[in-house]
């Protein structure tokens, strides 16, 4: 087995660190100063997208779309910003896969976050 070297070891505690900060962002948000929340914007899609694939992972697989919305309404993500914002950027990351009908809507959502995977390595990309 390879050893892992002092770089690598920065960036997990890096990362740790990121995915700490992002958790207290996300569970704070509600009470954070609305003149606050703009300079936090990305931050706070963050939280609450890694909130959302967290609340998915392990249910039924693929994920029908009134319990996507409910998770969705559970993290705090509304309904444009999951499908204009939200999905893609978990798509992107190769964290979640989500189908449309001929409409355009979401029908369903597929994640892929496995059971050690690292949720901020994803995210990132």
């Amino acid at each position: 087995m390879a050893e892992s070297t002092t770089a690598d070891q920065d960036v997990n505690r890096s990362d740790r660190r990121l995915g700490r900060a992002v958790t207290r962002v996300h569970q704070a948000s509600r009470t954070i100063d609305p003149a606050l929340r703009p300079r936090l914007e990305s931050l706070l899609h963050a939280g609450e997208a890694m909130d959302f694939v967290a609340r998915i992972h392990g249910f039924s697989d693929p994920l029908s779309a009134s319990a996507l919305e409910s998770f969705a309404v559970q993290a705090g993500i509304g309904r444009q910003s999951l499908h204009s914002t939200v999905l893609p950027a978990l798509k992107a990351a190769n964290v979640a896969d989500f189908a449309l009908d001929t409409q355009g809507v979401v029908i369903e959502v597929q994640e892929f976050l496995g059971v050690t995977g690292n949720l901020i390595e994803y995210l990132k990309g």
